[in-house]
């Protein structure tokens, strides 16, 4: 799948998604992966598999993203943060790569950044 069609399906799907996109120390997109798809009001994500997407591609950092489709203002949920700090928390203790945002994509082209908006990761 390609990134675009990743944004694509994260965008316009009535259901959640999660995706992640890697970077490399210049902060080039150098990989992605569709995490998971999910249900209408929530979404699983494996996190081994997602960071071992990461180290395949020798990753230097990771923005995280998915969706809340029927939100016309996406802002996190306590679930949303307590995932986000899982998966940052782990991907640096396990292998070392940092995750340095995570954007919820809303209906329309509404979106919510944690580092826009000064969420702590």
């Amino acid at each position: 799948m390609t990134f675009e069609q990743i944004m694509q399906k994260i965008k316009t799907s009535r259901f959640e998604h999660f995706a992640a996109v890697f970077l490399d120390s210049a902060g080039k997109r150098i990989g992605h992966v569709m995490a998971s798809d999910g249900y209408q009001d929530r979404v699983t994500i494996n996190v081994p598999n997602l960071l071992r997407a990461a180290q395949q591609v020798n990753a230097a950092s990771m923005v995280l993203m998915h969706s809340h489709p029927k939100d016309y203002r996406p802002s996190p949920s306590k679930r949303d943060i307590a995932v986000t700090t899982e998966i940052a928390l782990r991907a640096m203790e396990q292998v070392g790569i940092p995750v340095v945002d995570h954007v919820i994509y809303g209906a329309g082209n509404s979106r919510f950044s944690f580092a826009e908006q000064g969420v702590a990761i």
